[in-house]
């Protein structure tokens, strides 16, 4: 019997496997992978760490900040097309035992895991962020780390996975901002110890010159959000306004919107507190809600809501509210499965604009998800600090 049950569980690991795996083979030109985006950027900064050119590496528009740009540092060890493989394996690998991990933290067994698989690997972002070699399936895995620690109160499993977020700084600064209202004063802390050793880490190997490189890096680049796409479309000009900042239309803009989200993320925490609303908000709201108005690849960074979906499916919300999660959940799946996601990135004037149907659905799921949470009773809903 006992043998039955083992067999049993192996062949539900196979076909749980199969079915994430299918969309990926099938679609994936895998003897014409590109060897671009993130990962010729983290091999270009690997490689100017093993050079004796660590300053340098922002000179090469890598992204990843200093607290953290040191983890590639192991990728120019091996030649770059084994490094390539090596990179999309731990890529898929990371999705995967993400996927596994929430169906379990969930209570998801049997043919509902098969199909949960079925659906994560049939996502539109997840087979693309393997194709274009992008570092989303990493932040993945932190995300649904820090869920999972913050879920079974071990902060400092929590600390560990927040800090693989620095790859993406302006999700984890809304995040970080709800957990310090939400009273997760030492959660916080000790993240903010982690950066300061990663710092250190990056001003040991590089000095310190590496931190005004980054500083100059940053301000080199241009802010971006969608609803940039609205002044863009009436050609306002982008250098109106005058002043002792030296201040571009745009660069306000964005700099007011995510000052606005950083309030809200400060209020959702509060919320947190007081148990009117539970920690996995930070997951279904707050993380769609920033992605919505602060993406600038936000068809790939769409991957980040996977987990935020199964938590809005297992969620129990009553009256017209059932109806909501039902509308919500099919809208979200309708603009990301495989076919339909294709269609839409291969329109690419809408993959970062307020026109995008990206953008709508990501907004609708952000807001109704809030909705839903405030009202959910049983699943996930019990997701709190002490």
């Amino acid at each position: 019997m006992a043998g039955s049950i083992k067999t049993n569980k192996w062949l539900e690991f196979v076909l749980a496997t199969v079915c994430f795996l299918t969309p990926m083979v099938v679609v994936v030109p895998w003897s014409k992978l590109e060897q671009s985006n993130d990962f010729a950027k983290c091999y270009a900064a690997s490689y100017l760490m093993h050079s004796d050119a660590y300053r340098l590496i922002y000179n090469a528009n890598v992204f990843a900040p200093p607290v953290i740009g040191w983890i590639f540092s192991p990728l120019s060890y091996l030649k770059l097309k084994m490094a390539l493989y090596a990179w999309i394996a731990i890529a898929i690998i990371a999705m995967f035992v993400s996927c596994l991990v929430i169906c379990q933290s969930l209570g998801i067994k049997g043919s509902k895991k098969l199909w949960v698989f079925a659906f994560f690997g049939a996502l539109g972002p997840c087979v693309m962020s393997v194709w274009h070699e992008q570092l989303l399936p990493f932040i993945l895995f932190a995300l649904t780390g820090l869920y999972i620690s913050l879920k079974k109160r071990r902060f400092i499993y929590a600390s560990i996975y927040q800090f693989l977020l620095w790859l993406k700084p302006y999700i984890l600064f809304p995040i970080m901002i709800s957990e310090l209202a939400a009273g997760q004063t030492n959660l916080v802390v000790i993240s903010f110890l982690l950066a300061v050793i990663g710092v250190l880490i990056s001003c040991v190997r590089g000095g310190t010159s590496i931190l005004w490189n980054y500083w100059q890096l940053c301000l080199s680049q241009k802010l971006d959000t969608p609803l940039l796409s609205l002044l863009q479309a009436f050609a306002v000009p982008n250098h109106i306004l005058v002043s002792a900042w030296q201040l571009d239309l745009y660069r306000s803009i964005t700099t007011v919107l995510y000052g606005a989200l950083l309030v809200i993320a400060f209020f959702a925490g509060k919320e947190i507190k007081a148990k009117k609303l539970p920690l996995s908000i930070l997951f279904t709201f707050i993380v769609p809600l920033t992605l919505c108005l602060f993406s600038s690849i936000l068809p790939y960074d769409l991957l980040l809501i996977a987990p935020a979906i199964l938590l809005v499916v297992v969620s129990q919300p009553q009256g017209w509210r059932k109806y909501l999660k039902a509308i919500l959940v099919l809208v979200i799946l309708a603009v990301l499965i495989l076919p339909d996601y294709l269609a839409i990135f291969s329109l690419g004037i809408f993959r970062n604009t307020v026109f995008s149907p990206f953008f709508w659905a990501t907004l609708a799921f952000s807001i109704g998800s809030l909705i839903i949470e405030r009202q959910s009773v049983g699943g996930h809903a019990d997701v709190h600090d002490s």
